[in-house]
């Protein structure tokens, strides 16, 4: 069999591999250096409207005869709603007029903004009285802990150490953002992390059930689809890679997927998330996409097969035993029927 029996672009496209399997709590947290984030002066003032174009706001009426101009299959839209009114901040005041400092943060973790750090970001750290720092993440609040002897001069080995995490917005905002944002101002009025007691008469976990994504942007795919509205996950144009079938060989694209102490008992659910070109024709008859997943060279694990382009999970299930502590081999194997070829990118 070979390329020129297939139908051009016969193509499937993987987006993630997903494992939500009941992991062990551990039995400690190791201390470690905090996580170094990216910190930026930013002069915050408010915008000089001279120069701007302004442009009045068009009404229902004037909306709906625009769209009437351009209406398709005969058909009249109507105007959208009208955009609610932001929520109100609640009171928390905004640095106009001072000078503030972006905080760029790509992972879940605890950071520490040292005197050296700030001081190197443009921050005139000598004339601050860090029990004046406060933090906002979009307008509200985030609490800070002042690591130091806690007077009203910041000095060299002191920080500001706050949790940040990373930007979780829908896949579509992923495709173009990948740091999360917070700001931090001397002069304001701080949140400070408070300490709770842990509570009592409660039974202990020793497990519970995560997710954990493999997820790499690194091959973009336009899809060829207006469906997305009918497929099971968000629109998305950045894929794992793209694997390539056109004979009856099966293709594997195989991947790893670390797990910090799954439970000895139990199952895990693998979702293999796949987008797929039109689907292979050879000789004037349609054969289906075919793709199936294994776990650690073991069985199958999750098989679907389907017509058309497309986006699909192929999920499956595998027990707990076959998974190991650390790195979880995935194959992702093409597999297609009887004279059929395809493609996919994962």
């Amino acid at each position: 069999m070979n390329d020129q029996s297939l139908r051009a672009g016969a193509a499937l496209l993987l987006g993630y591999l997903l494992l939500a399997v009941t992991l062990f709590v551990p039995s400690k947290l190791e201390a470690g250096t905090s996580l170094k984030a990216t910190v930026k002066a930013i002069a915050n003032e408010l915008p000089d409207a001279a120069g701007s174009e302004i442009h009045p706001v068009m009404d229902d009426a004037g909306l709906a005869r625009a769209l009437a101009r351009s209406r398709p299959n005969g058909r009249v839209l109507a105007p959208p709603p009208a955009p609610r009114d932001p929520a109100p901040l609640d009171g928390i005041a905004l640095p106009v007029g001072q000078q503030t400092f972006k905080i760029e943060v790509a992972a879940d973790g605890i950071y520490a903004l040292s005197y050296d750090a700030l001081s190197a970001a443009g921050m005139d750290v000598d004339a601050v009285d860090p029990g004046t720092f406060q933090m906002v993440y979009r307008g509200s609040p985030v609490a800070i802990a002042l690591v130091g002897d806690a007077d009203n001069a910041f000095e060299p080995g002191e920080a500001v150490r706050f949790y940040g995490e990373a930007f979780k917005g829908p896949r579509l905002e992923r495709q173009y953002v990948d740091h999360n944002v917070y700001w931090l101002w001397a002069g304001g009025t701080p949140t400070p992390i408070g300490a709770v007691g842990n509570p009592t008469g409660y039974p202990v976990d020793d497990a519970w059930l995560s997710s954990i994504t493999y997820e790499l942007d690194a091959y973009y795919f336009g899809t060829w689809t207006n469906q997305w509205h009918t497929f099971p996950n968000e629109p998305d144009a950045w894929f794992i890679e793209r694997l390539a079938k056109s004979t009856q060989t099966l293709i594997t694209g195989t991947y790893a997927i670390t797990l910090p102490t799954p439970a000895a008992s139990g199952s895990a659910t693998v979702t293999v998330e796949v987008n797929s070109r039109p689907h292979p024709v050879v000789d004037g008859i349609s054969y289906p996409h075919v793709v199936r997943s294994h776990v650690n060279s073991g069985p199958i694990t999750g098989s679907y097969a389907w017509f058309g382009t497309q986006n699909v999970n192929v999920v499956g299930t595998v027990a707990n035993t076959d998974l190991v502590d650390g790195a979880n081999q995935i194959d992702v194997v093409v597999a297609g029927t009887t004279g059929s070829g395809s493609s996919a990118t994962s």
